[in-house]
């Protein structure tokens, strides 16, 4: 972790976070871009340099003494029968509005990791969404974070260089009657080049409206039309995910 002790970067760390700042430092699964989910400022601060979606909500680390008093009990129980990194999907009580982004749910993870375990213990709950601005691909190397980001971060802690492939983590949810579902499963993601380009596409294909067939999304465009008459929409399928979207027809010249 270059020249500084641990110390010296969980100190560099509390301090850039207590002040609404945030910190590139690698996870238990890959490096992400970390600020004090208690501090509006830092996690728009997160949200404006990573280009993120503003509807989009951002995992939330903790430690079991900083959980939800009302799940912490169930998110640990149902964190435990895992054994991989897993995000924990609970319904939505006291948290703020920049963290909720409009949903009624929202996921926290255990931390493994000892650095960012002293951090979260000096600070508080962190939010952690991936090192790379929206649509491409994690980084990972630290030299690639500040390729990405330069000096929009405040602290930037080595971690090493993330495999080619490394287990993304489980998601789950939780009900209020006490039940789980698996929303993803454990896998193993790439990071060879060829492959990180491509799940960077599909990641910008994923937040378009898709239809499983051409008549479902011709109907909405032509729908859209109407409501727009100054909008000309084609159909077409997507060669990532197999389904049908709508894009702008342009005349040719």
């Amino acid at each position: 972790m270059g020249s500084m002790s641990d110390d010296a970067h969980i100190q560099a760390a509390t301090t850039a976070l207590q002040q609404g700042g945030v910190v590139v430092i690698r996870t238990d699964t890959i490096y992400g871009i970390i600020a004090l989910a208690s501090h509006e400022s830092g996690v728009e601060k997160v949200y404006r340099v990573k280009k993120r979606d503003t509807n989009k909500q951002c995992i939330i680390l903790a430690l079991p003494d900083t959980l939800p008093k009302n799940y912490a009990g169930q998110i640990q129980q149902t964190a435990a029968t895992q054994t991989t990194p897993t995000s924990v999907i609970v319904p939505a009580s006291t948290e703020p509005g920049w963290l909720l982004r409009g949903g009624d749910t929202i996921a926290y993870r255990l931390v493994q990791d000892p650095t960012l375990q002293a951090i979260i213990r000096r600070v508080g709950n962190v939010i952690a969404p991936s090192a790379n601005p929206e649509g491409l691909p994690p980084a990972r190397t630290i030299a690639e974070a500040r390729d990405y980001f330069g000096p929009d971060v405040d602290v930037y802690i080595d971690g090493g260089t993330v495999p080619e492939t490394v287990s993304a983590s489980q998601i789950v949810r939780l009900y209020e009657d006490g039940s789980t579902e698996i929303v993803r499963s454990k896998v193993k993601k790439s990071f060879d080049r060829e492959d990180r380009r491509r799940d960077a596409q599909r990641a910008q294909c994923e937040r378009k409206r898709w239809f499983e067939t051409p008549e479902a999304a011709q109907d909405a465009a032509e729908q859209r039309m109407l409501d727009n008459m100054s909008v000309d929409l084609a159909i077409y399928r997507c060669p990532l995910c197999g389904y049908w979207h709508l894009t702008r027809r342009v005349d040719d010249l």
